[in-house]
């Protein structure tokens, strides 16, 4: 297609969709603003009626709280006549009230009281009728106007319901609780509100002639007796036709107004005018479009001899003529861009295909160069590495800047313990990355040799300022892990300030600097020796996290990766570190960003075991066993005390209560795990089936200690200082499981 054609109908479909969008725009402002304006003009008269309904409620609220006042003190709970007058001086004081009602709490005393209600409402005659209702036939009790404010333990307004039995109609119910000398609530004082009534106050509310309006209970649905709405929900209503709808609550009272007003009737003014603005926009349209298509032909035709001739030296006729073009500057320019280029394109076509082969040829070499190197780079750590008694979740992460990496993460047991290394080459690219590799190999060889960290870190020095003609450093930090103490042992040459999280916050933690390795032979490093408690996390990274930078200069730093450790800590370990590294980039997605690398290690729990035998110096040594883990887990007292308590009363238990027939030379089990927030504690040991926790009497503290039964003291003590036990039994193996929370 030409372009002048092309350029006719962009101009077209432009002219006529500018001309349809500003008819549109006119046409949806002035419905907006209609729309507005009848929404404001609802809305005031509905907070006009809400305004007249709150001061009603607030008469009804005093007349119920000043009734209740008056039974509290005069202690009517047994003088049917006075309750009876006190609730007909009530609904005579307010006409909105329908009906009222005194009802007895059945649940209130010990043992439980009578169920008694007597309910006070208008008749039809103006007069007023009494009732004494109780189940079967009206059981009050279960009702949710006499259930929810004993539960909350003060009056509220009951949801809407249909009273059949009592008041014969839909209504509220405010409902006041009463409360004995003892603070029990014994009763509860009411007072009703027919729907009917709101509902026809409601219905009279017609801000436009087309208005209706509707009282609506929490559920949507509409009390209008008498309505064809009526038991319908707002959703129906509101969706027959195109309406306005404005929704205002009910201040105090479950309740909310609803009016509906047809948009046709506000909007038909507007519609008459759609059909001439439509008109004259799209003759204006066609008008300008024919003016501008005969200007764009007559402009266009040198162009189009132009394309012709670039078609020709597109397909390799480097020798075309190239057509006049007249006297315009912007197409000479353009014919004189084209002669260079029928001189130049052949050469650099040329050379475009050498540089395409030997990129192609680096690209290659770089990319078995990086799966060498990630092959040299430790296995992905399980899901959980179990060493000695400790359970430790590991996660590694390495996202190099270039196809290869001057960083470096290691990890490798040794015996029981646990060595981490996190590493960074100066530099980048494929020297930092062979240094990176040799560097590794030899880091294995002191591991697998079982040297400390200080000395691995003194050997891999020497080794590289013996040969490293290009004067690089590597800065470097080994951490190790032992299960049998519970501690860390960290040495640090230049590196970053690792992350530790203890008591459940993220700190820097302070180590001795040291030089970075390949500086200066014969340096010594300091250790640095931190206990470890379960719930405990470690994280050692390289500087391509904290000194990455936004657009303005501003570097992600070590407070927003502390925040970011933090941020993350509810997230599995395996998918923690390329989270923290997305969040990285997408704070600074223009940095070019240094190689990425990062170890996380997590102590999950801790675990200690004890065999004890059947005997009365079982006791001991269980106490003993409590000791030790409460040291082990620096716990604090109150958890200390439990774990103590609970371990001896339980041994106390199986020596003395285990039945006769029991082998009694059989150990006892014990086993305790310690998380950082509870103890999970299992005992066991063999004998015939005895389960203390169903066969114990049962204690009632508050009962003398000369009435309590013999025994049982020592499960309740048990049950109240642990937050959860079980007992099973299978083949031939009593065990007991215990959970205790130490937070």
């Amino acid at each position: 297609m030409k372009l002048s054609n092309r350029l006719s109908i962009y101009v077209f479909a432009v002219c006529l969709l500018t001309g349809l969008g500003i008819t549109l725009v006119i046409e949806r402002t002035v419905a907006r603003n209609q729309r507005l304006q009848a929404e404001r003009v609802m809305t005031l008269f509905q907070h006009q009626l809400v305004d007249n309904f709150k001061s009603d409620i607030g008469d009804v609220e005093r007349q119920v709280r000043r009734s209740a006042l008056v039974m509290e003190r005069q202690d009517f709970e047994n003088n049917r006549t006075d309750v009876d007058k006190l609730l007909t001086v009530m609904i005579e004081s307010d006409t909105l009230i329908m009906g009222g009602s005194m009802a007895l709490n059945p649940d209130a005393g010990n043992p439980p009281q009578r169920e008694w209600m007597l309910y006070v409402n208008r008749d039809s005659a103006g007069g007023f009728s009494q009732k004494v209702l109780r189940s079967p036939e009206y059981p009050y009790p279960g009702m949710q106007w006499f259930r929810r404010p004993i539960q909350l333990g003060k009056a509220c307004w009951s949801s809407a319901y249909d009273d059949m039995g009592g008041g014969e109609t839909s209504m509220i119910t405010y409902t006041m609780p009463l409360f004995n000398r003892d603070g029990r609530i014994y009763a509860v004082v009411t007072a009703d509100i027919s729907l009917s009534q709101l509902a026809r106050t409601v219905a009279q509310l017609k801000p436009y002639k087309d208005s209706r309006s509707f009282l609506v209970d929490s559920k949507g649905r509409i009390m209008a007796p008498g309505d064809d709405a009526d038991g319908s929900t707002t959703q129906t209503v509101c969706q027959r036709d195109d309406n306005i709808v404005t929704v205002t609550p009910v201040t105090g009272l479950p309740m909310s107004i609803v009016s509906v007003t047809p948009t046709a009737s506000i909007m038909s003014v507007l519609r008459g005018l759609r059909a001439h603005f439509v008109i004259i926009m799209l003759c204006g349209t066609i008008i300008l479009i024919i003016l501008i298509r005969t200007l764009m032909w007559r402009l266009t035709r040198p162009l189009d001899h132009l394309s012709e001739a670039a078609d020709s030296i597109g397909r390799g006729n480097f020798d075309t003529p190239l057509p006049d073009v007249g006297s315009y500057s912007d197409l000479n320019r353009l014919r004189t861009a084209m002669l260079h280029m029928e001189k130049s394109i052949a050469d650099y076509v040329e050379l475009t295909a050498r540089e395409a082969r030997e990129r192609e040829r680096i690209e290659s070499e770089l990319k078995v160069a990086s799966d060498i190197q990630r092959s040299m780079l430790p296995a992905d750590p399980p899901e959980i590495l179990h060493t000695g008694g400790a359970d430790i979740s590991l996660a590694t992460y390495l996202r190099p800047a270039l196809e290869v990496s001057g960083d470096l993460y290691f990890w490798q047991t040794m015996g029981n313990r646990l060595c981490t290394v996190i590493a960074d080459v100066s530099g980048k690219g494929i020297p930092a990355s062979l240094l990176m590799v040799s560097l590794k190999e030899r880091l294995t060889t002191d591991v697998e040799n079982g040297m400390t960290p200080a000395r691995i870190l003194y050997d891999l020095n020497n080794t590289l300022c013996r040969n490293n003609p290009r004067n690089m450093f590597v800065t470097m930090q080994i951490c190790v892990f032992d299960p049998d103490t519970l501690t860390m042992t960290i040495v640090n040459a230049g590196h970053n300030p690792p992350a530790m999280r203890h008591d459940g916050a993220w700190r820097m933690l302070s180590l001795p600097p040291g030089l970075p390795i390949g500086i200066m032979e014969e340096m010594t490093y300091q250790e640095t020796v931190l206990p470890a408690t379960p719930g405990d996390a470690l994280f050692i990274y390289t500087d391509g996290l904290t000194e990455t930078e936004n657009s303005d200069k501003t570097q992600f730093g070590e407070q927003r990766l502390l925040e970011l450790l933090a941020a993350t800590d509810s997230l599995d370990a395996k998918a923690r570190p390329a989270e923290i590294s997305s969040r990285i980039m997408a704070f600074a997605p223009d940095d070019a960003h240094d190689d990425m690398t990062m170890v996380l290690a997590i102590l999950e729990a801790d675990t200690l075991q004890t065999r004890l035998q059947r005997s009365r110096e079982a006791i001991a040594e269980a106490a003993r066993f409590a000791q030790r883990c409460a040291s082990r887990w620096h716990l604090g007292h109150k958890p200390a005390y439990s774990l103590s308590l609970i371990i001896e009363e339980w041994i106390t238990n199986i020596v003395e209560y285990t039945p006769a027939d029991s082998n009694a030379n059989v150990g006892i089990d014990m086993t305790a795990s310690f998380d950082g927030s509870a103890i999970d504690l299992a005992i066991s040991y063999a004998a015939p089936e005895f389960n203390p926790l169903a066969q114990a009497p049962q204690v009632d503290t508050s009962a003398p200690a000369g009435e309590r039964p013999v025994g049982g003291l020592g499960i309740y003590l048990i049950s109240q200082l642990s937050s959860g036990m079980a007992h099973s039994y299978e083949e031939g193996v009593n065990k007991l499981e215990i959970k205790i929370n130490t937070l």
